[in-house]
Formats: structure tokens, sequence, C-alpha cells
């Protein structure tokens, strides 16, 4: 297949697949669909920070602002990931569950010190 025809079939998919998320009959997320590189919502671990850095403004959490973290997905088609967030030594510190938003961004969906909430 020579690249015209192959260029012209991925734009053809592309136009499909954004026509039936508009119409509804698919979902799709702008991060999994590689749009968010010219979107002005944030990643999500430049969302996450940003909510650390306000989080550290409240008792109990001031340790979140220059916290560790890492994220992992709560499962396929959850569309939810889970944060751990590691204090000094890689203790746990507290978590974050982020939500995936249909406007392609993220809410929080909860937060508590320590670590995973059934383990308090």
């Amino acid at each position: 297949m020579n690249n015209i025809l192959r260029k012209r079939l991925k734009h053809i998919y592309i136009a499909a697949h954004l026509l039936l998320a508009a119409a509804g009959l698919i979902a799709v997320h702008p991060a999994a669909a590689g749009l968010n590189s010219h979107s002005s919502k944030p990643s999500l671990p430049s969302q996450v920070r940003q909510w650390m850095d306000e989080l550290a403004r409240q008792p109990g959490l001031s340790g979140w602002g220059s916290a560790d973290f890492s994220i992992e997905a709560l499962g396929p088609g959850t569309h939810g990931w889970f944060v751990h967030i590691a204090a000094g030594g890689g203790k746990p510190a507290g978590y974050i569950i982020v939500n995936a938003a249909e406007d392609g961004s993220y809410r929080l969906g909860e937060y508590g010190e320590g670590s995973w909430p059934a383990e308090q």
C-alpha cells in the first residue's frame, strides 16, 4: 500500500471515529486517542501535581507539596487512576483517586492520608 493511500485511510478512520464520538455512539478519551498534545488541558501527572500542591495547604497534608507520586490505572475501562503519594523514604503519605471527565479533563474523585482507603 503506498503512503498516500495509507494517509488517506488514516484520515478517514480518524474522521469516522470523531463523528461516532460526537454522536455519542462511542466514548473517546483524548489522552488515549493522542489528542491531548494540542489541548490546553494539563496532562494527568501535571494535574495530580497541581492538586497535591493545593491540598498541601490543608492541615495534615503539608508534606504533599514536596512528595513523590506514582500513578496506576484502576482497571481496564474504568477511566480512573490511583495515585500513590510517598513521603521521604517511600513511606505512604496519602492517595488520590482520579476520574476522567467527558471533556478530556480530570476530576479529583477522592483523597486521603495513608495508603489505600480499605487498609486504614
